[in-house]
């Protein structure tokens, strides 16, 4: 395969789980089936999924979102401010639902019946390379558009039509004093961005600080609506009051 084929695909962007590194450069993750906890960087698989959708969508769609959502973070982070300017709302809804329907794509084949299989366009695997690199779409030997080509599609739709549903939603940055915040693997249908240890991004007109009480309940919805993973600065001491929570 390529190199310029990215075959990793990050759920959350690598940018946004570096925020909640430690001082050596890691981050701590929790496996919430096993309970087992360790070190991982950013670039680490366990964040990503294995190319479950196209080079397009990934590098293109995708990549401009996530490109919009960090340059608003760092103004963001060095202003400080509680209000966020209406402007840059759009930003973070857009990129709250890239990450929301990200970590929900079905992995599974889409399947093909025969009625409507297609004449293939291309069945020679580096023409294929290439026309991915180049984002165009193709039938292949299936008849159908690659799995991959159609989570791509479904995605994009998904994304722009949760952003008109959502488009007047407003934006705070809410800061938590009181406990480090941990990181869930999907935000599922909360209104909730953790961006920091000490900070998130809320909906609605929330207060500028959370009450340790509050916190607290932040990282249980977290730990909660996880399917597979937490991670966060630190996890142990902040997945076990979740725990004890549930």
């Amino acid at each position: 395969m390529s190199g310029i084929i990215v075959k990793n695909q990050h759920i959350l962007p690598s940018r946004s789980i570096q925020r909640f590194c430690a001082t050596n450069g890691n981050v701590e993750v929790l496996r919430k089936a096993s309970g087992e906890k360790f070190s991982a960087k950013p670039n680490n698989k366990i964040f990503c999924v294995t190319r479950l959708w196209d080079q397009g969508t990934e590098k293109s769609f995708g990549k401009q979102i996530e490109d919009e959502f960090q340059s608003v973070i760092e103004q963001l982070l060095q202003c400080g401010d509680y209000a966020i300017p209406k402007k840059q709302h759009r930003s973070i809804t857009r990129f709250l639902a890239l990450w929301r329907y990200r970590a929900s794509i079905d992995s599974e084949p889409y399947p093909i019946h025969e009625a409507s299989k297609l004449t293939p366009t291309v069945t020679d695997p580096n023409e294929k390379i290439l026309l991915d690199e180049l984002h165009i779409h193709y039938v292949d030997e299936s008849g159908s558009f690659p799995s991959r080509n159609m989570r791509g599609i479904e995605l994009q739709g998904q994304v722009m039509m949760f952003n008109r549903t959502h488009q007047d939603l407003s934006w705070c940055l809410v800061k938590s004093l009181h406990l480090d915040l941990i990181v869930p693997d999907s935000p599922e249908n909360d209104l909730f961005i953790p961006i920091t240890p000490s900070m998130c991004l809320l909906a609605g007109k929330a207060s500028p600080e959370l009450s340790l009480a509050q916190s607290k309940d932040a990282n249980t919805r977290s730990y909660v609506k996880s399917k597979n993973i937490i991670f966060g600065r630190s996890v142990v001491n902040y997945a076990i009051q979740a725990i004890q929570q549930v």
